[in-house]
């Protein structure tokens, strides 16, 4: 058992929990981590939320049964951009005269007649997002009153029952509604338990907290393509989903509450029994029976910094240079979500069957998380942004030239996987990077103003691969995006190492040091 932790004793003795929590985790043991693992394990059912739609209403295969689909099908071999799809809805095929649906697997494109409604289908995976903005801003309010662990407990069990509901689905706007609803549950309960868990970790880990919290995610991909696999009933995959939100979702009611929360609102004696419980599972003795809980070190920390709603919004026009700061981090967020979300799920379009294109991406966004470990540490937070956005730019304009050299292969598919995995490397330190830029005194609203921004970008992410029959078009506006977020992020500082500033009056101040005021130094690519 290592060392205990040393607390002084006596009555007027203070600790804050910040101190305590990095001297507990300072050396994490196996059975920490296991705990941090299942308790973000529902991280990967954000996944089977997320990119559902594309197995339960997975693009039939049809076979032609008249001379029109025939000659329709032939016409539009030889082009690109055309698909079979195409030719049945261009030349307003008559299904079960023209051609027959291949019907060994169900799926809602036929069931809700959606073959020529893409815009509709896409929208399924839009309305998820409208859902998760929902969510937060129901979070905004319940992760301070009910508490972390109670948001993430009341939104998975909302997730579960809806996504069950997928069984009894019978119409379009049954599925518009259950896809919502999806996206309030798990967007809730996702942004409360990340939070929940993250008031646990200590500070030199959370680089790796937050790396390992995408890893999980991309392990949902293998899952939900075994299970869409193997079942041919796109109702039943729902009632399997379910059976993964069950293992992800019984964790939580065994995990106590965040001591962090649990001191916010006076529960002082409750914060110190969890505390000394987590103290046992990293091997170490605590004893607080006569310390008073701070939140930081000493008194000069404890004074009030809260600002009302109007005092934030004069304090952006009066620093500028946080409302600049600012500026540059929403449209980040915009565009990493835009393409990150844009990509997935385009990824059907790009040949063989989502099965093995989701198992690509699942590759992909591995490969970009324990490459975010390198890229925290070695490049920083500003060079490391600008690395990621630059190469997926690169890569998108390398994409419009024409070069197939199999039937399935070709130079847009190859360089859009590199640039899932810069995109994806970079959708992981954004969190980070907002999160040091914010000053104290605004971070919770930069943080919900940035995800309104993603959530934004994710319910028009689906429509990326729609914007144009033509590829290149495509490929032009994502390189277009990147580039320009690319040359923006030159705008902000590095925080690497740094100081996180308490207001505005910080961030002014932070830009000074760095020298940020001038385009000489903006254009210096500093990694310290």
């Amino acid at each position: 058992m290592d060392d205990p932790v040393k607390i002084e004793n006596g009555i007027s003795s203070k600790r804050s929990i910040e101190d305590i929590i990095n001297d507990i985790g300072d050396r994490p043991t196996i059975l920490m981590l296991l705990l941090f693992t299942v308790a973000m394990s529902l991280s990967a059912a954000g996944t089977y939320d997320a990119y559902m739609v594309a197995f339960t209403g997975i693009i039939p295969e049809y076979e032609c049964r008249s001379d029109n689909c025939t000659a329709a099908r032939a016409n539009y071999s030889t082009n690109p951009d055309k698909s079979d799809r195409d030719a049945v809805c261009d030349f307003n095929l008559e299904k079960d005269t023209d051609y027959v649906f291949d019907t060994s697997r169900t799926t809602l494109v036929i069931d809700y007649d959606l073959y020529c409604e893409k815009s509709k289908l896409a929208l399924l995976s839009s309305y998820y997002f409208l859902g998760g903005t929902i969510g937060l801003f129901i979070g905004l309010y319940i992760f301070d009153v009910i508490g972390r662990r109670t948001s993430c407990i009341a939104g998975s069990l909302l997730n579960l029952i809806v996504t069950f509901f997928g069984l009894f689905c019978d119409s379009y706007p049954f599925m518009v509604a259950i896809r919502i609803l999806q996206g309030v549950g798990q967007f809730s309960s996702y942004a409360s338990c990340y939070i929940w868990v993250l008031e646990f970790v200590p500070a030199k880990y959370r680089n790796y907290y937050n790396s390992w919290s995408m890893l999980i995610w991309a392990m949902g991909y293998p899952g939900l393509v075994l299970i869409s696999y193997f079942i041919t009933n796109w109702h039943y995959i729902h009632v399997a989903a379910c059976g993964v939100f069950i293992l992800n979702y019984v964790p939580l009611f065994l995990l106590p509450n965040s001591p962090r929360y649990l001191l916010s609102v006076g529960k002082a004696d409750e914060a110190k029994s969890v505390l000394q419980k987590y103290a046992k599972v990293a091997g170490k003795k605590l004893d607080l029976t006569d310390v008073t809980l701070t939140v930081n070190d000493g008194d000069e920390s404890e004074k009030a910094t809260y600002l009302s709603f109007t005092e934030k919004v004069a304090s952006f026009w009066r620093e500028k240079a946080l409302l600049i700061e600012m500026l540059v981090l929403f449209y980040g967020w915009f565009v990493v979500c835009l393409l990150f979300y844009g990509l997935n799920y385009g990824w059907g379009s790009f040949g063989d069957t989502p099965y093995v294109n989701y198992l690509y991406v699942a590759a992909g966004e591995t490969l970009a998380y324990l490459f975010l470990i390198a890229v925290t540490k070695y490049m920083g937070r500003r060079f490391g942004m600008i690395f990621c956005f630059g190469g997926a730019c690169i890569c998108f304009f390398v994409g419009m030239i024409s070069w197939q050299w199999t039937d399935v292969w070709n130079l847009e598919r190859f360089v859009s996987i590199v640039a899932i995995v810069l995109i994806s490397c970079a959708f992981g330190l954004i969190f980070l990077y907002t999160g040091e830029l914010a000053p104290t005194t605004h971070r919770g609203t930069v943080l919900s103003a940035s995800s309104l921004c993603a959530r934004a970008a994710g319910f028009l992410g689906p429509f990326v691969t729609d914007v144009s029959e033509d590829s290149r078009i495509r490929l032009a506006i994502c390189a277009l995006l990147s580039g320009t977020a690319a040359m923006l992020f030159f705008l902000l500082p590095e925080t690497r190492g740094r100081a996180i500033p308490e207001t505005a009056e910080d961030v002014t101040a932070r830009r000074k040091e760095q020298d940020l005021n001038n385009v000489s130094s903006i254009m210096k690519l500093k990694v310290g």
